[in-house]
């Protein structure tokens, strides 16, 4: 459980409530797999802002929005590295 996101014993539980439902939604992920703590994290973050368990196309977008950020500032720094 990361200590940054998980504070109270209300997280607690609500990170384990995210956890089950990635093993539920995402079975061909595993614990071992970088993508299934994505995923974790997304379905957390999601239930703690707005008190729900996202569906599989919540989470698919918000990842897909999160890689997309991460593109662009790769983007742009090497975009600054070039004009170094």
């Amino acid at each position: 459980m990361p200590k940054g996101l998980v504070k109270t014993k209300a997280d607690e539980e609500m990170w384990n409530a995210a956890k089950a439902k990635a093993h539920e939604t995402y079975t061909n992920l595993d614990e071992e797999n970088d993508r299934f703590w994505e995923v974790v994290v997304t379905i957390y973050k999601k239930m703690k802002a707005g008190g729900h368990t996202p569906t599989k196309d919540e989470i698919e977008d918000s990842l897909q929005k999160m890689y997309t950020r991460l593109l662009i500032l790769n983007t742009v720094i090497k975009l600054n590295e070039s004009n170094d």
